[in-house]
């Protein structure tokens, strides 16, 4: 099992998957949770995120997303594409371990862990509307505080400075860091030694899903790679340029990692 310090119960590494711009690490959804717990638990910053296809396509370009990708504790696979590559390449990376699906299950196991909770992010309505539905299905759960500033790469101000400082005085220990990609991602590289203490969880637009405010897909949909195609179709105008233009520039990753893998390379590390 995955723990906290990056190393299984035998003291070995966990495997990676290179991708070529991310290496992606090979945990269960099971074993994700309880890493994730741990991270939480132990003093320091430590960073989770999430890579899916579109991730792919923009740390091509985007500095400040490969630092934090650099630096993160736990790099789970959240796109099927990912996964279903590395199963055409008979790599060990078989499941994948999405945000989304994650959520639900960590937030019981911090519940249970005593572990307090924080949602930085998304919208006050949308984190609102996420800690009534949450603590109504875990009572348990310590949602300890939210907040939503608005973020500019580059523009530090007082909001983003007094939302990291109630952070702090939360005393949350796990951050759902809600502001999608490329944002989420340079905003913790950007005020990396000001964030406090805690585990930060990229989560993308997990809170608006917890919140009700976006409907999943089907689950044969998530199983075979087609969540894409049902967001899509729920929100053309906002999506279509993401996944018909952007995430189209990632296949020549993926092209040169199959030509490797071809090669001989075994694009797999400890």
């Amino acid at each position: 099992m995955t723990t906290s310090a990056g190393r299984d119960d035998a003291g070995r590494r966990p495997v990676r998957v290179d991708f070529g711009v991310a290496s992606v690490d090979v945990v269960t959804a099971d074993e994700a949770v309880d890493a994730v717990v741990e991270l939480a638990r132990r003093p320091g910053v430590d960073v989770v995120v999430t890579p899916n296809l579109d991730h792919l396509a923009l740390l091509r370009s985007q500095r400040a997303m490969q630092l934090t990708y650099r630096r993160a504790a736990l790099v789970l696979a959240d796109g099927m594409p990912l996964v279903l590559v590395a199963r055409l390449l008979r790599l060990p990376l078989r499941q994948r371990v999405a945000g989304s699906d994650l959520a639900l299950p960590l937030l019981a196991a911090c519940a249970k862990a005593g572990v307090g909770v924080f949602f930085f992010g998304a919208t006050d309505a949308v984190n609102e509307a996420a800690r009534n539905r949450l603590t109504a299905s875990i009572p348990e759960l310590r949602v300890v505080g939210q907040a939503s500033p608005r973020y500019v790469p580059g523009r530090p101000d007082r909001a983003m400075a007094e939302s990291l400082d109630a952070i702090r005085a939360s005393g949350a220990r796990l951050v759902l860091v809600g502001f999608g990609a490329p944002k989420q991602e340079t905003l913790l590289h950007e005020y990396a030694d000001r964030l406090p203490d805690a585990c930060y969880l990229c989560c993308g637009a997990t809170l608006d899903f917890l919140a009700g405010r976006i409907s999943r897909a089907p689950r044969w949909m998530s199983r075979t790679g087609l969540e894409w195609l049902y967001r899509l179709a729920k929100e053309p105008g906002r999506l279509w340029k993401r996944y018909l233009v952007r995430d189209l520039s990632a296949l020549p990753i993926l092209a040169r990692m199959a030509v490797r893998r071809v090669r001989g390379d075994q694009l797999v590390s400890t």
